[in-house]
């Protein structure tokens, strides 16, 4: 359906190289059934039928760039700005460092055009 290039600041490209986190390697595609999420090694589905929600958040340097574990949800930021809030129905299971797993209701992802790509979400999680 539509693919979305995630944001990473010019100022932090050279340090997400160490996690494969170039522009080619780097976006969200709104699918026909899911949101299939890449960022350099990371590798993340979601089926659209446990989308909740999509919608701007604020997000803070201190909470960290690049491949991000917090105590509500997952993220892929590369920027702190354009970040966009993914809320789940139901808790997922997401990759984390080394094999371990985490069940997580949120998925957070800097992107180059926000306001797109929520209304590319809203419009697949309810079709008119």
């Amino acid at each position: 359906m539509a693919k979305f290039n995630i944001h990473i600041d010019t100022i932090w490209k050279a340090p997400m190289l160490l996690i494969g986190a170039t522009q080619a390697k780097s976006w969200v595609d709104v699918a026909e059934d899911e949101l299939d999420i890449r960022m350099g090694i990371g590798h993340e589905h979601i089926p659209l039928s446990n989308v909740a929600s999509a919608s701007r958040h604020e997000w803070s340097l201190f909470y960290g760039l690049g491949h991000r574990v917090g105590y509500d949800g997952i993220g892929y930021v590369g920027s702190t700005e354009n970040v966009v809030e993914i809320k789940l129905k139901e808790p997922q299971q997401f990759n984390l460092l080394l094999g371990i797993k985490g069940s997580y209701g949120s998925f957070y992802v800097s992107v180059d055009d926000p306001e797109a790509f929520i209304a590319a979400v809203r419009s697949a999680i309810s079709p008119a």
